[in-house]
């Protein structure tokens, strides 16, 4: 099977020019000729040749115009255009440039040049479309993972259910002792953190396709930060960490933060959040958790500040809450800042990286507070503890 021809249009006026222009480049390619500008607009949504060498004088419609309508065209835009002319200033060559042309080869031609110039735009033109391909295979592969992965996370809660289940029934066995209780007791522990893993992990996808709606009320943060806390009180204790609490950046005893928000998605926000700061934090040192409220009688957000000893690398600071990005950390997928940075969004707040402190790391997170405007639809329209927005105070000790 012979290879296919490409084929180049030539549009000029001169009789001369397209003889030559035939000469040089028959032997190669299939020909074909319009001798004005008309003539090139109608074959070249026609043939749809693969190149388009372009004389700018010509009698009715200059290249110039031809070139924008052609690049204007749905059919034709993607043609690329190689002009050839007898004006030789930097101004021509660049209007050309600009108005989408490929090259611009100047008169008198030479007919290596010519030859090594088509050969170069064909060569950029297959690298561009296999290219091409390539980033739509990779899409289509990444979509069809996206998708096992959301199918599998969907297909394993129906059988982690079912242990679930199994385990209860059997605790309600009289013939148990403490021991085998304990262990059925972990077991469902255990099933039921899978299970919050699991939805957690499809909310996330809802929340990177957004279509993830949050439920938002007014909630204290408080009960949800010391919840979190008391999760990772192991790892604390291992690092002989220290949990201090401000308020304002002052050291106060803190009972409330109100702000508008959906609990579930602040505990997973804070746990990623202060679960990184304590992986980062060198042991003996302190994480420190700074309540700012908004200001008396604004709209301005809730303000929680997180700082850990330990300095986030130039290297990533500028990618640090995107999805995959972690550092010497043997099991850690990059996900936690990612999933913070998601689920901050969909609360309409804002997260940040502060690396200015020296040998310090400081997190900034701005959700809404109980004041703010909301395009969520709050499900506590009538909170009784509004007036307690701003009486912020926790002690917590480990």
């Amino acid at each position: 099977m012979s290879k296919h021809r490409k084929i180049i249009l030539i549009a000029d006026d001169s009789p001369d020019n397209i003889a030559m222009l035939k000469h040089i480049l028959v032997s190669d390619y299939e020909l074909q000729v319009a001798s004005n500008g008309k003539m090139c607009l109608e074959l070249a949504s026609a043939i749809k040749p693969d190149l388009i060498l372009l004389d700018i004088i010509m009698p009715d419609i200059d290249g110039y115009r031809v070139c924008q309508q052609l690049k204007q065209a749905t059919a034709t835009q993607n043609i690329p255009i190689i002009i050839i002319t007898a004006k030789t200033s930097i101004q021509d060559e660049l209007r050309g440039l600009q108005l989408g042309a490929f090259d611009y080869i100047s008169k008198p031609i030479s007919p290596p040049l010519l030859k090594a110039r088509v050969q170069h735009c064909f060569d950029r033109v297959d690298m561009q479309a296999t290219l091409q391909q390539k980033n739509q295979a990779l899409e289509h592969a990444l979509k069809i993972r996206e998708d096992i992965e959301h199918i599998s996370r969907h297909d394993l809660k129906s059988p982690l259910g079912s242990i679930i289940s199994a385990i209860q029934v059997i605790q309600d066995d009289d013939n148990l002792d403490q021991e085998q209780r304990e262990i059925l007791g972990m077991a469902e522990k255990t099933a039921y953190k899978m299970l919050e893993m699991i939805n957690r992990s499809l909310d996330l996808i809802k929340m990177e396709t957004k279509t993830y709606y949050p439920k938002v009320q007014h909630i204290d943060l408080v009960p949800v930060l010391t919840r979190v806390l008391q999760e990772l009180k192991d790892s604390i204790i291992a690092k002989q960490l220290t949990i201090e609490w401000l308020i304002n950046r002052q050291a106060q005893t803190v009972t409330k933060f109100m702000i508008l928000a959906e609990e579930l998605l602040c505990y997973s926000l804070f746990s990623n959040l202060i679960k990184n700061a304590i992986e980062a934090s060198p042991p003996k040192k302190s994480i420190t958790i700074n309540l700012l409220p908004p200001l008396p009688n604004t709209q301005s957000h809730s303000t929680i500040e997180i700082y850990n000893y330990g300095h986030v690398p130039k290297s990533i600071q500028q990618t640090f809450f995107d999805k995959y990005v972690t550092l010497n950390k043997e099991k850690g997928l990059g996900l936690g800042t990612y999933s913070a940075k998601l689920i901050t969004h969909t609360l309409g707040g804002e997260i940040k990286l502060d690396s200015t402190i020296p040998d310090q790391t400081k997190l900034i997170v701005h959700l809404p507070n109980i004041n703010s405007p909301s395009n969520h639809k709050t499900t506590d329209s009538n909170p009784s503890h509004l007036n307690s927005a701003s009486n912020v105070n926790i002690e917590y000790n480990i």
